[in-house]
């Protein structure tokens, strides 16, 4: 899924118009900006100007941030700089530009380097709304869509406290970060299945916003979802995701509980209830955020009843890894009841 640049935005607008206005040849933009900007050129192309949004300095190597701080800061607002290699006889306010060397001052300092939170925040279970609620008791938060993404901000990841992404657990071992507190969220695969069906429907939702896969379930009835790879792949991706493993050993779902905080959807109150504190989440609110309002109708009881009934055995398969899962973390604290964490834990909504 894609989301649509917010060129309404009078801060995007006169960054824009500021590149466009630039008499200079090529300028490195943000992947948003491509589009709108006829001279424009990616990150990693030559280029005479650069346009950096400053929430998100990551899409920059480290080498290339450093550079421009020797150029000329011919434009700037709250969220944008615009770089240049000449004067062009305006010069942008020094309040502007200072986040940049503060973020690389911090790099640099390793400032987060050893006390990071990770997120995987696996689609479809209630990370858009622990996402907002996390972000804002952090001081510099990373979210990054994609692996790939992930990847490429390595070099990033001491100028924040908190990241966070689409991203598999073994990509997350591999960036060698210095004992991270990383956390993720499950929940029951057929139901999550259903949840990303529902959400492919919305009716808000366009072709552009959708990748091919959002487009197929968005139009093909869910029995037919289970028979196609994409579909048989979201069942299993939360085992894929942690494990590595649509098919995990007993063994290497133990380790992978025991060595990261894994918390069940359903059963969120307790998850926040023994690691809230760690998460700075204690006595937090979580709102409704990206949920599938009338899911009922969406993805109709009458068609999930038909799926369940044709692929009631590769479902149940799926569920091996959930119930796996769910025998090592849904035991509440001793001395605790589960109905005390409910009502302990205010405003908590399971996304649907």
């Amino acid at each position: 899924m894609t989301s649509t640049p917010p060129f309404d935005d009078p801060m995007w607008q006169d960054a824009a118009a500021a590149a466009r206005e630039l008499d200079i040849g090529p300028i490195a933009v943000p992947p948003e900006f491509r589009r709108v900007l006829a001279k424009s050129v990616g990150y990693g192309q030559p280029s005479e100007g650069l346009l950096l949004n400053k929430g998100k300095m990551h899409e920059v190597s480290v080498a290339r941030l450093e550079g421009q701080l020797d150029r000329h800061a011919v434009f700037a607002n709250e969220v944008f700089v615009l770089f240049a290699d000449r004067d062009t006889g305006t010069r942008a306010e020094d309040l502007h530009v200072e986040p940049v060397r503060q973020y690389l001052q911090d790099l640099h300092a390793h400032r987060f380097r050893g006390r990071q939170t990770v997120f995987l925040h696996i689609p479809k279970t209630a990370g858009t709304s622990l996402r907002n609620a996390l972000e804002p008791r952090f001081v510099r938060p990373l979210y990054v869509v994609t692996k790939q993404w992930f990847e490429r901000a390595t070099d990033h990841f001491d100028a924040h406290d908190l990241v966070g992404g689409h991203v598999d657990l073994a990509t997350v071992r591999k960036a060698r970060l210095e004992d991270p507190t990383i956390f993720t969220l499950i929940r029951d695969p057929f139901q999550r299945l259903v949840s990303l069906v529902g959400h492919a429907r919305r009716p808000e939702m366009t072709p552009q916003q959708l990748g091919p896969k959002m487009q197929m379930f968005r139009t093909t009835p869910l029995r037919e979802v289970l028979r196609s790879e994409e579909g048989i792949y979201e069942l299993f991706a939360q085992a894929d995701i942690l494990c590595g493993s649509r098919k995990p050993a007993r063994a290497q779902v133990r380790d992978v509980c025991e060595s990261i905080h894994v918390g069940l959807v359903e059963q969120l109150p307790l998850f926040l209830a023994r690691h809230g504190h760690s998460l700075r989440l204690d006595g937090t609110e979580l709102g409704r955020h990206n949920r599938t309002a009338s899911r009922s109708l969406l993805v109709p009881q009458e068609e999930i009843d038909a799926a369940a009934s044709e692929h009631a055995a590769m479902i149940a398969e799926s569920r091996i890894f959930y119930r796996q899962v769910q025998d090592l973390v849904a035991t509440p604290p001793p001395g605790r009841l589960l109905t005390t964490l409910t009502s302990a834990v205010k405003g908590v909504f399971v996304r649907r």
